[in-house]
């Protein structure tokens, strides 16, 4: 199937300050055919980028449209006016600048979603940020199978994540997605933090402390999973994938300003992480 100018607009509404790697795979297409038609929405002053890198991940060029972009998308994509495109999608000032501050979260979130989708045959993921609500981003693969995705950044106290969580425990299973994901800065958040999963009974919880392996790579044992009959058990994200349940309602978000909602265990394999 032919990747449209229209498709590859709607991606970058949908998902601002992705780079070009990330988005080729989150789309499911070749990385020189979204490379290319990258380059001529920069040409044509469509879209422009922004250069960044975090402590885990190297420095990349990261797209969004511009002003003249969000009309074109706007008109190619059949909105009345712009007003209502900027109501549609994450791509207003506000949530621009929204983003740009928590820029070195939002490059985690897209190496995740990376990593987490098939990469191929225009097998296409989902990334919604919210502004709102118990998750910072949902992740939705082609299959249906969803990710709640919650980050502890250097300046969100501990209590506050555990109150999310909390939160996240109490809500009904089946109006969230399948698997909650969540981020740490160190060893000692993550293993705290996977005490608390298993205290409240959040099930399909994994923590992990977040780094480039955790962040990017599939067979790396990164992920804990806290049980009462286990103990704690480090998964890859491949097996995370696998498990992930399809049945689970789409998460419902009621923020203003989010974007378009999309419709929406296999396996077992795990092992102790090997200790230092």
């Amino acid at each position: 199937m032919r990747f449209t100018e229209q498709e590859l607009l709607d991606a970058l509404a949908r998902m601002p300050f992705v780079d070009t790697l990330e988005l080729a795979v989150i789309l499911g297409e070749a990385y020189a055919t979204v490379h290319r038609a990258l380059t001529g929405l920069l040409a044509d002053g469509i879209a422009t980028r922004v250069n960044h890198g975090t402590l885990h991940l190297p420095t990349s060029g990261r797209w969004f449209l511009t002003a003249e972009g969000i009309d074109e998308a706007a008109d190619q994509l059949g909105f009345t006016a712009p007003s209502e495109f900027v109501r549609t999608y994450p791509v207003s000032q506000q949530w621009l600048t929204l983003l740009l501050r928590r820029m070195d979260a939002v490059a985690s979130v897209y190496r995740l979603a990376l990593a987490l989708s098939p990469g191929y045959g225009s097998r296409r993921s989902r990334v919604e940020f919210h502004r709102r609500g118990r998750f910072d981003v949902t992740i939705t693969l082609h299959n249906g199978r969803s990710f709640g995705v919650v980050r502890q950044g250097l300046g969100l106290r501990r209590r506050s994540l555990h109150d999310r969580l909390r939160a996240i425990a109490q809500h009904d299973p089946s109006r969230r997605p399948g698997t909650v994901l969540v981020l740490v800065p160190s060893d000692w958040e993550q293993r705290l933090t996977a005490r608390l999963c298993e205290r409240v009974h959040l099930h399909d919880c994994y923590v992990a402390e977040e780094s480039c392996d955790a962040l990017e790579s599939e067979n790396s044992h990164l992920w804990l999973e806290r049980t009462w009959t286990y103990g704690d058990e480090y998964h890859t994200l491949h097996d995370v994938r696998s498990r992930c349940s399809r049945d689970r309602g789409w998460l419902i978000s009621s923020g203003a300003g989010d974007a378009p909602r999309c419709p929406i265990r296999s396996g077992w394999c795990a092992r102790r992480r090997p200790s230092a």
